[in-house]
């Protein structure tokens, strides 16, 4: 095993009152397997940062998803394909692109306050998307999803509509 896969042990000094508030905070479990998630969601989230993604209100993307056609939405996912490759080369060149699309995807839907759910059922995974947008964000989602599975995962389209997308995915 090389150096590199090994992860690394370290030890912090929480005050008294951060350990009680992380202890306390959500789920049940360990403070190190908390702190383990927040360093984690952290350095996922940093490519906004490194990658200068500007963020836009909520209206303007309503409105510019409502007026956006089909071949546009085709356009649009190339660009958005190109910029989530390049974020995996500069930031998770150790996953595939597969699981690089996964990350931003959920991280995107957090900031967007969506209903995102991730069940796994039996060999495959049932993904629960309400976006509360428009259709055309269901497209593009779906779309997405189907570029970045190809040799990855098997994307099933269960249902797709103006509020929401589901999805059942099984990898390959």
């Amino acid at each position: 095993m090389s150096d590199e896969s090994k992860d690394k042990v370290i030890s912090i000094r929480l005050s008294p009152s951060m350990y009680e508030s992380l202890k306390n905070s959500g789920e049940e479990g360990k403070v190190s397997v908390k702190l383990y998630k927040i360093i984690q969601e952290h350095m996922e989230s940093l490519y906004s940062t490194n990658h200068n993604w500007v963020s836009m209100p909520v209206q303007l993307i309503n409105y510019l998803l409502q007026i956006i056609t089909d071949k546009q939405i085709l356009g649009y996912c190339d660009l958005l394909e190109e910029e989530v490759r390049k974020v995996h080369q500069s930031e998770f060149p150790d996953k595939t692109i597969w699981e690089t699309w996964l990350i931003l995807e959920k991280f995107w839907h957090k900031q967007m306050n969506s209903i995102y759910s991730v069940k796994k059922i039996k060999d495959s995974f049932r993904f629960y998307i309400e976006h509360r947008i428009n259709l055309q964000s269901s497209k593009i989602l779906y779309e997405m999803f189907e570029r970045f599975s190809k040799g990855y995962a098997k994307v099933e389209k269960i249902e797709m509509d103006e509020n929401k997308l589901v999805m059942q995915i099984r990898e390959l």
